[in-house]
């Protein structure tokens, strides 16, 4: 909660050190995201992703196209024997109508058999959502496990469609659907010598995360509704490899716990069940 980092450029150093002893709390709060950095052939996907909607801006000669260039896309990647199968997605809309991000979504939940995990910003995509609901009702042990922001009805005009989804799920599956949010936590001393208080702060997740079954990951800007698979100019990397997706998915879900990997349950979906138990007894 009390993160100096966390605070506007302008910010002075008194209005930081408050923050670091404190005193105050950052202008900015907590913030999940993920940032992946690739290697290898499939950096030249990304280049021409870029280079595409980099042309379709010069040709309508949109302003400074004149003072822009085209530019050479190198291709001359190393390729690492021992590297992961990994795939770029986009969805790019109207003139090139490509929706890789939805396809590759969807057919890894055709597949799923153990578990989907989704961490999202956003959780209101209907066709998806069928898709799930359809591939739960055939895989009786199928669990969904979604991390989003706190579900609403009313919070903003979009959230009431997350509640309708919300909703629709918890009746289908009781027990089978778990959904989290997350916290940040800190705490001050109050007085005394040894008299803590803590505090839980709501975190922003800005994530676009899908992890299914220890074979499949999808990460990206593509958040889970329909403007991010249809609309908007997306791109999002596609993991398929049981071993880098199974550590993957280990660091990721021991963030949520707050443990180091090493210390990390083999039954990982009871230990997000027993963290939010925990969590509530606290608040």
């Amino acid at each position: 909660v009390y993160d100096a980092r966390r605070m506007d450029f302008g910010s002075s150093a008194r209005r930081r050190a408050d923050v670091a002893e404190r005193e105050r709390e950052p202008d900015l709060g907590p913030r999940k995201d993920y940032i992946l950095g690739i290697i290898g052939p499939v950096v030249q996907d990304v280049e021409e992703t870029f280079a595409v909607r980099w042309r379709l801006m010069l040709e309508n000669a949109l302003p400074n196209a004149e003072f822009s260039s085209d530019f050479e896309i190198e291709r001359d990647h190393q390729v690492f024997a021992d590297g992961v199968q990994a795939q770029l997605a986009n969805t790019m809309p109207e003139p090139f109508f490509e929706y890789a991000i939805f396809e590759s979504n969807m057919n890894a939940v055709a597949n799923a058999e153990n578990y989907i995990l989704i961490e999202d910003q956003y959780w209101r995509t209907p066709q998806l959502v069928e898709a799930i609901i359809r591939r739960m009702a055939a895989e009786p042990d199928l669990q969904l496990i979604v991390v989003t922001k706190p579900v609403s009805e009313w919070t903003d005009p979009g959230c009431y469609w997350t509640h309708v989804t919300n909703e629709r799920l918890q009746d289908r599956f009781p027990g089978r659907y778990h959904t989290y949010r997350m916290r940040a936590f800190d705490f001050i001393e109050t007085w005394g010598f040894d008299e803590t208080e803590g505090i839980f702060k709501e975190m922003d997740i800005h994530s676009k995360l899908m992890i299914v079954d220890d074979i499949y990951l999808s990460v990206g800007s593509c958040n889970k509704n329909g403007r991010g698979y249809v609309y908007e100019g997306e791109t999002n990397m596609h993991v398929f490899d049981p071993e880098w997706v199974a550590n993957a998915r280990q660091r990721v879900v021991a963030n949520y716990l707050g443990v180091s990997e090493n210390r990390l349950p083999a039954n990982w979906m009871g230990a997000l069940e027993i963290g939010r138990a925990s969590c509530r007894e606290r608040v």
